[in-house]
C-alpha cells in the first residue's frame, strides 16, 4: 500500500501540519489543540486553562541568551590577577565516552628527566596523571575494626551531625518538601573537604554547594585553578598540597584538613571527584572518624582480581 509517509503527533505539531492519523481541526487555544497528549508527557498534567503554552512560548522568546550561563565542562578563566597561568584538566573532546582528564599541552614544561618519548612533558604539581600512581602505593594500611571504632568514639561530633540527630528521623528521610527543607537546613553551614577539584568545568558544583551553605575545603596542587574560588568566596579554604611528595601526602592532607576544619568550626565529610584519589579519601575519612568506604572495600573495588575473589567468597557469580 503506497502513499505519503505518516507523521507522528510530535512531528506534525512541530511542523505546523496536521497528523495523517487524525483529521485536520481548526487551531484551538490551550493544550487541547495538541490532540493526544501522550506524545507530550511533560504537558500531560499541565493545566488546560489556555495560558500554559502561551506562557512557555513567551518565556522562550523573551530569553536573552547572552546572559544565560550554560553549565558544562568548558574550562573557565584560570589566570591569576598577576597573569600567572594555573593548571587545569579539560576533558578530551576526542574521547567518545569522555571522562578522561587530559592536561593541556600549554601547561607542560621540559621534562627534568629528559625523556624524549614523553610527549606531554613534565606536568605541573597539580597534575593527577603524574602523581597518583605513586600516591596509591605509599598510602598506609587500613585500620582494624577495633581501631576504627576507637577513632570514631574519640572523634568530636560535628555541628551538622549534632543538629541532624535532634531532628525527627522519619521526617528527615521522607521524600517530601518538608523532608528536603530539613535536609537542607542540616547541610547549611556544614564543612566538607574535597581532595582535588577536578577540571574547572566542575566549578558549578562548588557554586551550588556555596549556594546551599556548604563551607568547602579544597585540597589540590599549588598551581590548581581552584585557588581562584577562594578569592571569589565560593569555597571557604584552598589548601595547596604537593602530591609529588608521595611518601608524606597522607600526612600532609590530614594535617591540612585538620587545620582548615578547626578554623571553620568542624568537619562533616571528605569526598573527591577523582577515582585515583578514592583510596586516599578512604584512609582520611577513617583516620578522622568520618563516615565513608573502608580502605579494604575501596582497594578491592579498584582491583579486578580482588573484586572477583570477594564475589566468589560471598557466593556471587563472577567471571572465571
Amino acid at each position: 500500500m503506497s502513499g505519503a509517509p505518516k507523521k507522528s503527533l510530535l512531528s506534525a505539531a512541530l511542523s505546523g501540519a496536521p497528523s495523517s492519523t487524525t483529521p485536520a481541526v481548526p487551531p484551538t487555544v490551550g493544550l487541547s489543540g495538541l490532540g493526544s497528549l501522550e506524545a507530550f508527557p511533560c504537558l500531560l498534567h499541565a493545566p488546560d486553562d489556555g495560558t500554559a503554552l502561551d506562557a512557555l512560548a513567551g518565556g522562550i522568546e523573551s530569553m536573552d541568551l547572552s546572559k544565560v550561563h550554560v553549565v558544562g565542562s568548558v574550562p573557565t578563566n584560570t589566570v591569576l590577577p598577576n597573569g600567572k597561568q594555573l593548571a587545569d584538566y579539560p576533558l578530551d573532546p576526542y574521547r567518545r565516552r569522555g571522562g578522561k582528564e587530559c592536561l593541556s599541552s600549554s601547561y607542560s614544561v621540559a621534562s627534568p628527566m629528559g625523556m624524549a618519548d614523553d610527549k606531554m612533558g613534565y606536568m605541573l604539581s597539580g597534575s593527577l596523571t603524574q602523581h597518583y600512581n605513586a600516591v596509591i602505593g605509599s598510602l598506609p594500611r587500613g585500620l582494624t575494626s577495633d581501631e576504627r571504632m576507637r577513632v570514631r568514639q574519640s572523634a568530636p561530633m560535628s555541628p551538622a551531625v549534632g543538629s541532624l540527630q535532634q531532628l525527627p528521623q522519619d521526617k528527615v528521610g521522607a521524600r517530601t518538601i518538608e523532608g528536603r527543607k530539613l535536609r537542607r537546613s542540616v547541610l547549611k553551614g556544614s564543612v566538607i573537604a574535597f581532595v582535588t577539584a577536578g577540571y574547572s568545568g566542575k566549578r558549578f558544583i562548588f557554586e551550588k554547594a556555596h549556594e546551599l551553605g556548604v563551607k568547602a575545603i579544597v585540597l589540590d596542587g599549588p598551581d590548581s585553578w581552584a585557588q581562584l574560588m577562594q578569592r571569589e568566596g565560593i569555597i571557604a579554604k584552598f589548601c595547596p598540597i604537593d602530591f609529588s611528595n608521595a611518601e608524606h601526602v597522607f600526612e600532609n592532607c590530614s594535617k591540612a584538613i585538620r587545620a582548615a576544619s578547626a578554623e571553620l568550626g568542624g568537619l562533616d565529610g571528605i569526598t573527591t571527584f577523582c577515582e585515583m584519589a578514592v583510596p586516599l579519601v578512604a584512609r582520611l575519612t577513617e583516620a578522622l572518624g568520618l563516615p565513608g568506604n573502608t580502605p579494604d572495600a575501596v582497594d578491592a573495588a579498584r582491583d579486578k582480581y580482588m573484586t572477583r575473589t570477594c564475589l566468589a567468597q560471598a557466593g556471587l557469580p563472577t567471571p572465571r
